[in-house]
């Protein structure tokens, strides 16, 4: 969870945003933390208030990859149908 806070405090000093940020690195490391007791994959879901907006969905894609980056894991994949 600290983490979580620091990595978002880094990212963006408008507090909405922090949140967004925290809660994607909180399902992020829920998902990690899965594969150690489950092997295979996680998938994480965006908004669904994202499917008909292309350009947010990939926004939201890419803000997730640069989050999950940051914990330098293999195996981690995102897929937009």
């Amino acid at each position: 969870m600290e983490e979580a806070i620091v990595l978002a405090k880094s990212k963006s000093s408008n507090k909405k945003f922090q949140l967004s940020i925290a809660i994607d690195k909180l399902y992020i490391a829920f998902g990690l933390e899965i594969l150690h007791i489950v092997p295979g994959k996680i998938s994480t879901e965006v908004d669904p208030r994202l499917s008909l907006d292309t350009e947010g969905t990939v926004s939201k894609a890419k803000e997730l990859r640069d989050i999950s980056l940051t914990d330098q894991k293999n195996g981690i994949r995102l897929n937009i149908n």
